[in-house]
């Protein structure tokens, strides 16, 4: 995405918004014990409980070859634990009301894929938020209500979408607003070919 937008003509102003989605739903997340929700699960014990070892093995080359190609700043580790993500979507939901979003998904993808951090848990998600300068990050963390009426409002309009990345590319022009929504992981030039279908 952000290489489609850099090659797009400079006069054209973007405003991107982060938006929550669930791969697993919470109570998922017990069967690997009662502390997985908070502290997760190995990464690649969770993917082979999911897809199974043979199909893992030829998973985990292809999302490693995507994340290289798509420029993200080093190569992705399986090493870490992954685990349910509410908490991490709270925090970017808060994160947007200071103008702070895309820092902390920024942040977040790090932690995540690059330095095998778990983004479940509490200490991690209050260090990448006062990483990006967001105010009273412990609080918002603690608080579990803090932010959930956002995504859980943000979940509620989502409804449709069944995988990630999902991109809705609009641009707001009256009386009829023009959209076009891309499912999967898309190469720059056909982002940038949505750019240009919405400004023609």
């Amino acid at each position: 995405m952000e290489k489609a937008m850099a090659a797009a003509p400079k006069d054209v102003e973007f405003n991107v918004n982060w938006r929550p989605f669930f791969l697993a739903p919470a109570d998922s997340w017990d069967k690997f014990g009662p502390d997985a929700r908070t502290q997760g699960v190995n990464k690649r014990e969770y993917y082979e409980a999911k897809f199974g070892r043979a199909r893992t093995e030829q998973i985990v080359p292809r999302m490693k070859q995507a994340f290289m190609e798509a420029g993200c700043g080093g190569e992705m580790t399986m090493e870490g634990m992954t685990g349910p993500t509410l908490d991490s979507h709270r925090l970017i939901t808060l994160a947007e009301k200071h103008g702070l979003q895309d820092a902390m998904v920024e942040e977040l993808f790090k932690n995540y894929f690059l330095e095998g951090k778990t983004i479940c848990d509490p200490e991690v998600l209050v260090a990448a938020g006062e990483k990006v300068g967001l105010p009273d990050a412990r609080s918002m963390v603690e608080d579990s209500q803090a932010g959930l009426a956002d995504v859980t409002a943000q979940l509620r309009a989502g409804q449709g979408v069944s995988g990630v990345p999902f991109f809705i590319i609009s641009r707001d022009m009256q009386p009829r607003p023009k959209r076009i929504t891309l499912s999967g992981a898309q190469p720059p030039d056909l982002l940038l070919e949505a750019f240009e279908d919405l400004y023609s």
